[in-house]
C-alpha cells in the first residue's frame, strides 16, 4: 500500500490507535479530577486495502484472479467512553471515511497462457483510474477495566466487537487480454460505465490492552488487540456480465495496532495525535452466483475464493472529559 511507508516510516514514533483505541492513549487527567465520561473527535488520512481472490481449484493456492482495492480518504471518527469508579470502562465508537482517491486493478491468470500465477505471468489485466469509494465505515464497542500499575502507568484490558464495511465501484478503465493468442488484445472498457463494484463486511470479535504513560502534560500510548473474524463475506457486482457473487469467509486473525502522543491543556481537554494500523489477514470461503436482473442462482463452489483487507490511519484531535 503506498502510503504505509509515509504513514510508518516518518511517525513511527506516532504510531497511534485511531480514536476508537486512542481514547485509552489519552486518558490521564491531572491526579485530583477523575471524571466518569470523556469523548474524543478526530480527523485524518485513511489508506485502505481489499484483495479479491479466486483460486483454480478447491484447496489449491494457486490464483485465477486477483483484484486490488485501494483508496487514500479522509476520515473522521467519534468515541465516548464511560468509567466506574471500581475502574470498568465502557466504549462506543464510529469511524466514517469519504471519497478520497481510488484505484482497481484486476489479474487473471487464464491456464491456456500462463503456467503459473506469478506477477508478470498474468494473462489478463484490467486497470480503473476511475473507482469511486462508495461507502467505507466501523463502529466499535468495548468493555474493559483499568489497572493504575504506577502513577505514571495506566493499563486497560478490554474485550469487544467491531464491525466494518467497505465498498468500492469501477468505471471505464483499460484493458489487455488473451483471446486467441498471448496478450493479443488491448482495449478500453465504455466510457463512465460501471464494470465491477465490490463490498466487504467484515464483524471482528478482540481483545487486547491500551497502555498509558504520563509524563508532566504530556502522555503516551500504546494498544495492541488481537481477534478473528466471524460470518464474514463480500458482494461483487460483476455489471457487464450482469453477474453478481456472493461469498462466505471462514474465520480470519485479525491484528490492530497502534499509538499515541497527548497534551494535556487542562484538566478536562487534551489535544492528540494518532495512528494506527489494522491487517485482516486472508481468508477463504464459498461462492454463490447469481444473474443480477432476475436473481436467479447460476453456479457456485465451494473454497475457491478469498479476501483480505488493511487499513492505516493517521489522526489529530480533542477529547474532553466531563
Amino acid at each position: 500500500m503506498k502510503l504505509y511507508a509515509k504513514l510508518f516510516g516518518g511517525a513511527a514514533a506516532l504510531l497511534a490507535a485511531w480514536p476508537a483505541m486512542a481514547s485509552a492513549a489519552v486518558v490521564s487527567e491531572p491526579a485530583p479530577y477523575n471524571p466518569n465520561f470523556s469523548f474524543i473527535g478526530g480527523v485524518g488520512v485513511i489508506d485502505i486495502e481489499a484483495n479479491e481472490l479466486v483460486y483454480r481449484a478447491p484447496g489449491s493456492g494457486s490464483k485465477l484472479s486477483h483484484l486490488i482495492w485501494e483508496s487514500t480518504a479522509p476520515v473522521v471518527s467519534a468515541e465516548m467512553t464511560a468509567r466506574s469508579e471500581a475502574g470498568w470502562t465502557a466504549k462506543l465508537s464510529g469511524q466514517i471515511a469519504f471519497s478520497g482517491d481510488s484505484y482497481m486493478e484486476d489479474y487473471d491468470w487464464d491456464p491456456r497462457f500462463s503456467t503459473n500465477d506469478g506477477w508478470n505471468d498474468w494473462s489478463d489485466r484490467s486497470r480503473f483510474s476511475e473507482t469511486d469509494l462508495d461507502h467505507f465505515y466501523s463502529a466499535t464497542v468495548a468493555l474493559g477495566h483499568d489497572f493504575q500499575v504506577s502513577g505514571q502507568l495506566l493499563i486497560n484490558v478490554n474485550g469487544g466487537f467491531k464491525y466494518t464495511s467497505v465498498k468500492w465501484t469501477a468505471y471505464g478503465g483499460s484493458y489487455v487480454s488473451s483471446d486467441d493468442g498471448f496478450r493479443d488484445r488491448v482495449g478500453d472498457y465504455p466510457g463512465g460505465a460501471k464494470v465491477i463494484s465490490y463490498q466487504q463486511k467484515l464483524p471482528v470479535a478482540f481483545a487486547g490492552i491500551d497502555a498509558t504513560y504520563v509524563q508532566d502534560r504530556w502522555n503516551f500510548g500504546f494498544a495492541l488487540k488481537g481477534g478473528t473474524t466471524f460470518s464474514a463475506g463480500d458482494t461483487d457486482h460483476h455489471w457487464l456480465r450482469d453477474l453478481r457473487f456472493e461469498k462466505d469467509f471462514e474465520s480470519a486473525p485479525v491484528l490492530i495496532v497502534g499509538g499515541s502522543v497527548g497534551y494535556q491543556y487542562n484538566e478536562r481537554t487534551s489535544f492528540f495525535v494518532s495512528g494506527s494500523y489494522e491487517k485482516v489477514f486472508t481468508a477463504r470461503g464459498d461462492y454463490n452466483t447469481y444473474d443480477i436482473p432476475t436473481g436467479a442462482k447460476k453456479g457456485g463452489d465451494d473454497d475457491r475464493v478469498g479476501g483480505d483487507f488493511a487499513a492505516a490511519t493517521v489522526m489529530v484531535g480533542i477529547k474532553t472529559s466531563f
